[in-house]
This record gives structure tokens, sequence and C-alpha cells, in this order.
């Protein structure tokens, strides 16, 4: 794709903000695959929604029309920190990821009952002593 017309420009800040062409559909307000229309270089967006996706990527759209020959040195960091922002959020565990795995750390460092229990699903049966353990209320 060449990246000095509106589509690869599109696409070459799509990759550095670490959005994908759905998220950017939806807040620009087209469908996904106008949006990709718009990239592929099969349909021209009207200026309002050039310049919503101008905003959308933190840039002009001038730069996407390719009247500015680059984006500014300001652009270029927030579209970098947006892409290592949503990829932070993405390898983050929750609370709950958390709490699982000490959980289940402890019940099998701690607890005597696992081992003499051959099959795992009945450790969590009704009437097993697992179902009374105090990391289950976790």
């Amino acid at each position: 794709m060449n990246e000095n017309n509106l589509g690869g420009r599109i696409a070459d800040l799509l990759k550095k903000s670490g959005l994908t062409q759905r998220e950017l559909a939806n807040k620009v307000g087209v469908t996904e695959a106008s949006m990709s229309r718009y990239i592929s270089g099969g349909r021209i967006p009207k200026g309002p929604t050039i310049s919503n996706i101008a905003n959308a990527l933190h840039t002009t759209s001038d730069y996407l029309l390719g009247t500015e020959e680059d984006i500014t040195k300001e652009q270029k960091t927030i579209a970098g920190i947006a892409g290592a922002v949503k990829e932070d959020r993405e390898k983050s565990k929750t609370v709950t990821d958390i709490l699982e795995e000490v959980k289940q750390e402890i019940c099998d460092d701690y607890c005597k009952y696992p081992t003499i229990v051959n099959d795992r699903e009945d450790l969590f049966a009704d009437d097993s002593p697992c179902m009374e353990c105090p990391l289950n209320k976790l």
C-alpha cells in the first residue's frame, strides 16, 4: 500500500496508534466496511469524515490528504503512546486473574485433599471438603 495516498496514510497511522479498523470506524462514526474501503482506496471519504479520521488518529486532514509531508513530532508521540497503552492493557492481568492464581497456588501447596483425590472434578463436587475451603470465597 502506498503511504503517500489517503488510504496508506490512514493505514500507517492506524498501525502506529494500535487501533483496529473497527475501533477507528466506531470513533469516526462509519461502518467497518466503509473504513476498509477508505484504506484500500476503493472509496474516498467526504470532508467531515476525513476530519473525524484525522482527529481520531491525532493528526491533521492536511496530512491525510498529502498536503503536509509529515505529521508533527507531537502527533507521532501521541500515536506512539496510544499504541503502547493499548498493548499494555492487553498484556495486563485483572485482579480476578491474580486472585485465581494465588488461590490455586495456595491450594496446590498447602491443601492435602487434592493429593488423595484421583479426579480433579471431584474436588469441586458439592460434598467435597474443597467446597468448605475459605479460599473458595475469594
